[in-house]
């Protein structure tokens, strides 16, 4: 098989950071079904088209057809069980699994699809999930060419719930989209497809590789030889991940308000792989910059989770221009803080970026007390010595008790004049009174209705130099 270009280009970008060795590439199958020939594959398939203008010229468009005409459904020989879809700023869907069916009448409807402007990815997966029948064994495979951040992070309990029914694949059309960003819907595959006609065969043994199925291979029919394709993103697990650190104890609280509580018990100390320092300059400022995520999955909504993480997914905030990512950290926290990108250990901005996607695990509680004495823990992170220290904290839906506590604790590591904090409340659950007492460097509240973020990152860029 041929790589596409810009396979190739990730991979050698990828050897460079030295996590190339976490691509899945090779023979990949889904371990929870019995593999055999496609023809053989018993298993229902939802094939989504992409029709949208967006991200497809017209010829463009066409090729899509012709690929899933000619190459695709060459590999079905049962109709009755493909539920055909299409998608731009709306969705429509044709027929149910089980309906009358055969080849030239899917040929057919294929050509007559419309082409239009708008995507929608959110509303496709909402569309199949709330619609497919409830099948054992269902495929789910969907043609992308472009979407936003927001759109496709919004997706993700729609693109959960089409995975946990079998299998979810995209097939990437051309280069528009942002690959990372799929990595968190976590499908079952991705594949690539550059156009090339003679990477059509290709694209074809990807998707059929991962397909649900329940066949009992009867026939004596034996495994569909794998294909070498782009099944997922790095991992990061190896040389460039900090293993996470969680609290291992609550503080011990005197306010009458707060029911008693166990004792903190702060972190071990840690063997932290340091990057050597780096010379200067430092931009935006000589500082170690510190953003911790409300990721609450009980307190928090996923619009607020996954605002939070598209904000960090553009050059508006992350720019290219600022140095020494190694000062950058992350933070997520739930009744715990977690360090997902952990100071002075990831120098490169890409990196930071995906790691924020994918290293963020959601959990009960919603502790800003247990945030703030993590960050105060010399254990926690690895902060440059001698070093300002910029905290930014995202939060919501706070506990009165934990308000009044997290406030002393914010005092406290006030105390050092080396560090600020910033906190960023979202425009529901918390007093706005309260948080005016807290006596933090800066407050914002921020409205995740405003699609374009722009009063936030211009309250980040003043306050981050």
């Amino acid at each position: 098989m041929k790589f596409s270009g810009r396979i190739l280009s990730l991979l050698f970008l990828l050897t460079l950071l030295g996590v190339v060795e976490s691509f899945k590439i090779g023979n990949i199958f889904n371990d929870n079904f019995d593999t055999c020939p496609p023809n053989n594959c018993e298993g229902d398939i939802s094939v989504v088209v992409d029709a949208s203008s967006d991200g497809l010229t017209q010829q463009l468009f066409q090729k899509e057809k012709d690929l899933i005409k000619n190459n695709l459904s060459s590999t079905w020989n049962d109709y009755t069980r493909i539920y055909l879809t299409w998608y731009d700023k709306g969705t429509t869907s044709v027929n149910n699994f089980g309906s009358p069916y055969d080849k030239d009448e899917f040929d057919k409807i294929i050509d007559a699809i419309p082409y239009d402007s708008g995507t929608n990815i959110t509303k496709v997966l909402q569309f199949l999930s709330g619609n497919s029948p409830d099948t054992k064994y269902q495929s789910t495979i969907v043609f992308i060419s472009t979407g936003t951040s927001a759109d496709i992070l919004n997706s993700k309990p729609y693109a959960d719930d089409l995975k946990s029914r079998g299998a979810l694949i995209f097939v990437i059309l051309g280069n528009i989209l942002t690959k990372d960003i799929l990595s968190f819907l976590n499908p079952t595959a991705v594949v690539i497809w550059d156009f090339r006609d003679e990477t059509a065969q290709s694209v074809v043994d990807g998707v059929v590789n991962n397909l649900a199925c329940a066949s009992k291979c009867s026939n004596g029919g034996t495994t569909t030889p794998g294909t070498q394709i782009f099944t997922g993103f790095p991992t990061l697990a190896h040389t460039t991940t900090p293993p996470s650190h969680v609290f291992t104890g609550f503080p011990t609280i005197a306010h009458q308000t707060t029911s008693p509580v166990h004792g903190y018990t702060s972190f071990p100390p840690n063997g932290h792989s340091t990057i050597p320092p780096s010379k200067g300059p430092y931009v935006p400022a000589k500082a170690d910059i510190i953003f911790s995520l409300a990721a609450s999955s009980t307190k928090i909504s996923i619009d607020q989770f996954i605002a939070q993480i598209s904000l960090f997914q553009t050059d508006d905030v992350l720019s290219k221009s600022y140095t020494h990512y190694e000062r950058f950290g992350f933070v997520a926290y739930s009744d715990y803080p977690q360090a997902v990108v952990q100071l002075n250990e990831v120098s490169n901005r890409t990196v930071v970026q995906h790691m924020i996607v994918n290293g963020i695990n959601q959990g009960d509680g919603n502790s800003l007390t247990n945030l703030v004495l993590g960050l105060a823990d010399k254990n926690f992170l690895n902060y440059t010595p001698k070093t300002k220290q910029k905290h930014y904290i995202f939060l919501d839906n706070l506990d009165i008790g934990d308000l009044l506590t997290a406030r002393d604790e914010i005092t406290n590591l006030l105390k050092n004049k080396q560090v600020s904090v910033y906190l960023i409340s979202f425009n529901s659950l918390i007093d706005q009174e309260i948080l005016s007492t807290f006596q933090a460097t800066g407050t914002f509240e921020w409205d995740i209705t405003d699609e374009t973020n722009s009063d936030l990152i211009k309250f980040i860029s003043k306050t981050i130099k």
